[in-house]
């Protein structure tokens, strides 16, 4: 049996940000029972004019390889409508760190969010208080 690895999920809505940022919760707690959600804040976009964003962390263990996570987010932001417009975000998950390992194909660690305060503050609040 392999051993369960902690990850790190960045959440993100600017589109009826509550109620998507909540259904993207229910959907990855199905996914992945051991997580743990950072309490959601408001930021202004990056790189993009619009309404704020309504971001969280989610921390989880799993033993799933992280290939499969990413899929599975994808999937997730496909069920909850998530489309290719660039003004109104639905949800985006992004899988930000798994276990610290360096792979390139899937941008991880993702340092360019992780250096955000908006992710690393809650990050770093999630992974001190893990179980």
């Amino acid at each position: 049996m392999t051993a369960a690895t902690t990850l790190l999920i960045g959440l993100g809505s600017n589109w009826h940000a509550t109620a998507n940022l909540r259904a993207a919760e229910t959907a990855l707690r199905n996914l992945l029972p051991s997580l743990r959600l950072s309490t959601p804040q408001w930021t202004a976009p990056l790189q993009n004019s619009g309404p704020d964003y309504l971001n969280a962390v989610a921390a989880a263990t799993t033993q799933l390889p992280p290939e499969a996570i990413a899929v599975a987010l994808k999937a997730i932001e496909r069920q909850l409508g998530r489309t290719a417009r660039r003004d109104a975000i639905c949800i985006d998950l992004d899988l930000l760190d798994y276990g610290g390992l360096e792979l390139p194909h899937l941008r991880l660690p993702r340092r360019d969010l992780l250096a955000l305060p908006f992710f690393r503050d809650p990050s770093r609040r999630l992974l001190a208080n893990a179980p």
